[in-house]
């Protein structure tokens, strides 16, 4: 058996990596359980995307899956885990059933999951809230992000996978690369000025503000926020608007639409006072993206506060849903995480000295 947690390789401190050669040491993590891994597992069951890609990177073939998108679902995969993916050679997981499942009503992937009787589980962040009901059908490697220190939490979810599947040389190879790509575009970014982070929401943009759920995009990129910590709570989650439900009474509805516009109201001030500030560069998450056509751009275009900035003309707006992967969905993806920093050094680059 592999100790998991307690002799787990990990960054000894991530930040002191990227401003020096990387350096891994064994010891303790933070998490006090120790899980144990068979030495050799055959039947590895991945609970999610961003799992199922840093094991595939690493070289570890899973077994068990969860279902790529057919035709005519809404969620979409990174283009080369759908192609690999969609093999019959691996099982696939059922649908978890989402916010559509009766409550109380048992997890289909945990029933389903207690049938095949896997050698071991690897949760990551979408499915953590399943360990408590995992962990007696196999031992569970866990993983998660930090929406404060995205690259910290990646590069342990990548060296854990790593000690737990006897991949630790694969796994400091792949974090050190990672660093490397998180240092190179971090120095660029401080020679580019301001940024803002926009999230797209069917056909409207917002600002996330530093703390909200797609911050954690400021202290990756090493851009300096045009906004100022604490501002705008509360005038948007970054989660679609709820729907007021079909039988509700006309009162009702109607006093849920002044809500509504209300609030988009004051959001669209605030945005405006934003961009009057004169943001650099604009990098772009779309939700739209991670499950059908992106529209992000669409709705930029159409956004005068956005179509008439400095940035927009300059064409130093940044796209960071690609190829079918999606940050909405894989944030603590380490394959979406390396893309965008090479696209967004990439952009740097071709505007330096412009």
């Amino acid at each position: 058996m592999n100790h998991l947690s307690r002799r787990a390789l990990m960054a000894t401190s991530t930040l002191a990596l990227l401003g020096a050669s990387a350096a891994y040491a064994q010891g303790p993590t933070s998490n006090p359980t120790e899980t144990l891994v068979p030495s050799s597992p055959r039947k590895i069951a991945a609970m999610g995307l961003a799992a199922l890609e840093i094991l595939d990177a690493l070289g570890i073939e899973a077994a068990i899956v969860p279902a790529p998108p057919a035709a005519d679902a809404n969620m979409r995969w990174p283009d080369a885990l759908a192609k690999k993916y969609a093999s019959d050679s691996y099982v696939k997981l059922v649908s978890a059933g989402g916010r559509s499942a009766p409550q109380n009503a048992p997890n289909p992937q945990v029933e389903q999951l207690k049938s095949l009787k896997p050698d071991v589980i690897v949760l990551d962040s979408r499915s953590r809230g399943l360990q408590d009901q995992l962990k007696s059908i196999a031992p569970v490697v866990e993983l998660g992000i930090s929406n404060t220190s995205l690259v910290d939490s990646v590069v342990q979810n990548i060296l854990t996978v790593g000690a737990a599947f006897g991949k630790e040389r694969q796994a400091i190879e792949k974090a050190n690369a990672l660093l490397d790509d998180v240092r190179a575009v971090r120095e660029a970014a401080a020679r580019q000025g301001t940024g803002l982070v926009l999230f797209g929401v069917g056909n409207r943009v917002m600002p996330q503000q530093i703390g909200a759920r797609f911050g954690m995009l400021y202290d990756v990129i090493g851009i300096r926020p045009v906004l100022l910590p604490g501002e705008g709570e509360g005038l948007s989650t970054g989660r679609p608007s709820a729907s007021i439900p079909e039988d509700a009474d006309a009162a009702t509805k109607a006093a849920a639409e002044a809500a509504r516009q209300t609030q988009q109201a004051a959001e669209a001030r605030y945005f405006a006072e934003v961009m009057a500030r004169d943001p650099k560069w604009l990098f772009v998450v779309d939700r739209n993206a991670a499950f059908g056509p992106a529209k992000a751009a669409e709705a930029m275009a159409a956004t005068p506060v956005i179509s008439n900035s400095t940035a927009w003309k300059q064409n130093k707006v940044i796209y960071l849903d690609q190829g079918g992967a999606a940050w909405y969905t894989m944030a603590g993806s380490l394959g979406l995480l390396e893309t965008s920093l090479r696209r967004i050094k990439a952009e740097f680059e071709k505007h330096e000295g412009r």
